[in-house]
């Protein structure tokens, strides 16, 4: 079946090729062809108006030599001049016969009619000629198309002269379908004459057209403009290609219509399109057989192939005896052989086991667990037997890749496969979705026995890994969801799971089972995310101010900044609750230049009000390792006029500690900028000793974790005691985090930290609100200073409060 229907796409591809082919072959020859019958009809029609033209010049001058000669006549001179009427229009009558003149007429020099061929007999009475005579008398003939009795007349007038004029002799020929006809006969046109009448109406006055055609050509006339001369271009009437040409263009205006038939103009090539017609169906029937023959030739060796293949599929892998008699055949040998199928199924054996396996871990992949997982589906919407889904994902994963590189990464991976594999029963399915994030399938959906389970994992996972010499200690967070509370599909599931796993990053404990209302709380996290972009450009983030103090002094140094987020609708959002995302999802260098400009800015405003104040910026480690940072922070100082000795740059520990060369390199440009640069958070990660001393720090800030403990532990008052010597030692400032009450202020002061800040301080404010605290803070410290003495205790600790 497969094979009839390549054959017939084959036969159908070659004879809708060729037809496509012979269609733009015949619309190319067609429009050429009306091209040429158009370019034809316009030269013939030019032609036939010189043709025309040369005709009327023609009958001029015959009708102005014959009248001449007649002027010249002494008998009709002498019969002029003693009025002899019988004999003037015996002589008219017989010089009119002779060159077929359709009228003749003798007007005296008071412009009376004496003779006329076309009214014999008729009584005395004025000429019609009179502004010919006029013309005639200045130029010695005249010659112009008249009216008489409803007929246009091509007429010539010439003085009788005898020596001087005694009277004015006119001949002329009618225009009329006789003069139609000759012109047709010599130019094979269709010709008309019409002309405007008094009313301004056209009326025809002879043609060679039908009829019918009359009132078309009167129409189009109606819309010609009299002042032009002639019609350049040709147009199209009805069936014609048409041409208007005046022939006089004073009263009467007279027109001269030249057409010629499209029709016939084409007649000619009709015989050419038949032709190719003919050709064309006979050259269709010819490919559509040999497109059969062919394909049927290119589609029997295939279909034996196929025949293999499919068994192949379904699972019999075994060589087939039709593929044996196949090759006896003349195609198949030239396609398959028993070599070559033997590769093909050995490979397909390879992709089903890689388009179902993990390659890393042997773990069954993610196509393997979702097919799995809906089997279960549909097994439990059957038997209603509940069953489990967890989600794990490691911890710091990321930091051992960076720190240790991807090949202890991969190992740490196969690991924890291993440990995941070996902590489940042999009916459950324990999978590698990809990176660190592993799915596991169980058979139950009691809570207390799958959170049993998911500890268990865990403790197997925490288990300490030994790779390439270092001792590492790992951990993971799990979710769950169960069927068919927490969802009835596989979709939904694997969501709720994944939800539940991040719940359980975010609350830094593990298991935790599914919560609908906190699966909200990351919906809101996502629609944050994504409309933190148009917030930045909609100026949405405001910059808050936390005033750093003196601890010595109580004189405010600094100002550390932190950024929130006025959301039209959901009002003041901290930082905490989408900065995490922001920086997931790569959007911190458009933050961080927001940051940086709006810092910079503000400080300089404090300048020019008198206030000379250090800005404190918190960077991320990406922002750390741009290129483009120093170029920023350049600019910017450059453009606010303010000093780069007023800004600070705090890092996290952290973020030196997983690429430390690159991170020293990068401090390094931006010493050489003259900004102050901060270790924040120092104590709480990874951070080497040894590589402290080469960082060009100016400032080490205490984590909170260690001042929240200094009144009730202490160790954390020996080890900020430590961290405030060794940082003093190496020539920093030392200062602490998160000051909340008088009596921690005391506790850092006796320890000797330098510089303090915190809600005890203020709360971070705006920058208006700053400058209010600023100002009355002033007075305050001093008023404290001056009191301390008085204020202190048996340890001499400041109780005082700001």
């Amino acid at each position: 079946m497969i094979m009839g229907s390549l054959r017939s796409r084959i036969v159908f591809f070659f004879t809708v090729l060729l037809m496509i082919v012979q269609l733009v072959a015949f619309f190319l020859i067609n429009k050429t062809s009306l091209e040429i019958a158009k370019s034809q009809n316009i030269a013939e029609l030019n032609t036939g108006k010189r043709i025309f033209e040369q005709l009327l010049s023609d009958n001029r001058r015959r009708l102005i030599d014959t009248a001449a000669l007649l002027s010249a006549d002494f008998g009709f001179r002498k019969a002029v001049a003693t009025h002899d009427s019988s004999t003037v229009e015996s002589v008219l009558t017989n010089h009119g016969r002779r060159i077929r003149a359709d009228m003749m007429m003798l007007a005296s020099l008071d412009n009376e009619i004496v003779a006329d061929t076309l009214h014999p007999g008729a009584p005395l009475k004025k000429t019609p000629l009179a502004h010919l005579i006029r013309v005639a008398e200045q130029n010695g003939e005249a010659s112009a198309f008249i009216m008489l009795d409803d007929h246009a007349y091509q007429v010539v007038v010439v003085p009788v002269l005898a020596p001087d004029p005694i009277a004015w002799v006119a001949m002329g020929f009618v225009v009329d379908d006789r003069l139609a006809r000759q012109l047709r006969d010599l130019t094979n046109l269709q010709v008309s004459f019409i002309h405007q009448r008094i009313d301004n109406q056209w009326a025809i006055l002879a043609s060679t057209q039908a009829p019918t055609l009359h009132s078309a050509l009167l129409s189009q006339a109606q819309q010609l403009n009299p002042t032009k001369i002639a019609l350049a271009e040709p147009i199209v009437l009805g069936d014609y290609a048409t041409l208007f040409s005046v022939l006089q263009q004073e009263e009467p205006l007279v027109y001269t219509v030249l057409q010629r038939s499209f029709k016939e103009a084409v007649q000619p090539f009709q015989q050419l399109r038949l032709t190719l017609f003919e050709l064309g169906l006979a050259s269709l029937l010819l490919s559509v057989l040999g497109g059969f023959l062919l394909a049927k030739k290119l589609t029997d060796p295939l279909k034996l192939l196929a025949d293999v293949v499919d068994k192949i599929h379904k699972g019999d892998f075994s060589q087939s005896s039709e593929l044996h008699e196949a090759q006896k055949s003349q195609y198949a040998t030239s396609i398959a052989s028993t070599q070559e199928v033997e590769t093909l199924r050995l490979a397909y054996i390879e992709i089903l086991r890689l388009a179902h396996e993990d390659v890393l871990t042997g773990l069954p992949n993610r196509a393997l667990f979702n097919d799995r997982l809906q089997q279960m589906v549909e097994l439990a919407k059957r038997t209603h037997a509940p069953f489990s889904v967890m989600m794990s994902d490691l911890n710091r994963f990321k930091f051992i890749n960076d720190t240790l590189g991807h090949h202890a990464g991969d190992e740490v991976i196969r690991i924890v496969g291993k440990r995941l594999k070996n902590a489940l029963r042999d009916s459950d399915t324990v999978a590698r979705l990809g990176g660190d994030e592993f799915a596991m399938l169980l058979a139950t959906g009691d809570q207390v026995h799958v959170k049993t389970v998911a500890q268990g994992i865990q403790k197997q996972i925490m288990q300490i890994m030994e790779i390439d010499g270092h001792e590492l200690d790992v951990s993971c967070s799990i979710g769950i969801a169960i069927y068919p509370q927490h969802g009835q599909d596989a979709e939904t599931l694997l969501r709720h799971a994944d939800a539940a796993m991040y719940q359980a990053k975010r609350a830094k404990k593990s298991p935790v089972i599914y919560e609908p209302n906190k699966d909200d709380y990351q919906e809101l996290q996502l629609m944050l995310l994504h409309a933190l972009p148009v917030a930045v450009s909609d100026n949405q983030l405001v910059l808050y101010y936390q005033p750093q103090v003196s601890v010595a002094t109580l004189k405010t140094l600094a100002v550390d900044t932190s950024i929130r987020w006025q959301h039209p609708s959901r009002g003041l959002i901290e930082a905490s609750e989408f900065m995490p995302f922001a920086e997931s999802a790569g959007l911190m260098p458009l933050i961080t230049r927001w940051l940086i400009q709006t810092a910079i800015r503000q400080c300089s405003l404090w300048l020019k009000q008198g206030l000379t104040l250090k800005v404190c910026l918190t960077i991320s480690a990406q922002d750390l390792l741009d290129p483009t940072l120093p170029i920023l922070l350049t600019e910017t100082l450059r453009q606010q006029g303010v000093s780069a000795s007023l800004i600070k740059l705090a890092i996290d520990e952290n973020a030196l500690s997983k690429s430390p060369q690159e991170a020293l390199t990068a401090l390094n440009s931006l010493y050489e900028l003259g900004v102050g640069l901060v270790m924040h958070h120092f104590g709480r990660g990874y951070f080497s000793l040894e590589q402290l001393k080469h960082l060009p720090l100016s400032e080490l800030k205490i984590d909170r974790v260690f001042i929240n403990n200094l009144l009730n532990d202490p160790n954390d008052n020996a080890l900020i005691g430590f961290m405030v010597a060794l940082g003093q030692r190496l020539g920093f400032k030392v200062s602490g985090d998160a000051v909340n009450c008088d009596a921690v202020f005391n506790g850092l002061k006796a320890l000797g930290c330098d510089q303090v800040q915190g809600d005890w301080i203020s709360e971070p404010l705006s920058a208006d609100a700053l400058t209010v605290w600023l100002s009355a803070n002033s007075r305050q410290s001093s008023a404290m200073l001056d009191e301390s003495a008085g204020d202190a205790g048996e340890d001499g600790l400041l109780t005082g409060s700001l």
